[in-house]
């Protein structure tokens, strides 16, 4: 996407900052993926030989550790589709 398109879906991020969306956390050491309730935290711009795409960075409610990073497109819309 262009960098106009991806500066739209962050300013339309900015209002959904700390609503909640569950994240599946990757296994380690032999413990099991889990779900983790977080927040959306911050969004970022990445690029990648011209093209830019808009990144979600979640937090852990429960830890304050950062959950991952995910598509900005993907966690707009399902905050938007269950009211956050």
């Amino acid at each position: 996407m262009t960098k106009h398109e991806a500066e739209q879906w962050i300013r339309q991020a900015q209002k959904y900052i700390g609503a909640k969306k569950p994240v599946v956390t990757k296994s380690q050491l032999g413990f099991p993926s889990t779900i983790e309730p977080c927040r959306l935290d911050s969004v970022m711009l990445k690029e990648d030989n011209g093209d830019f795409f808009p990144i979600a960075r979640l937090r852990s409610v429960n830890t304050g550790i950062l959950c991952g990073q995910e598509d900005l497109e993907q966690t707009l819309e399902y905050l938007h589709r269950v009211g956050n």
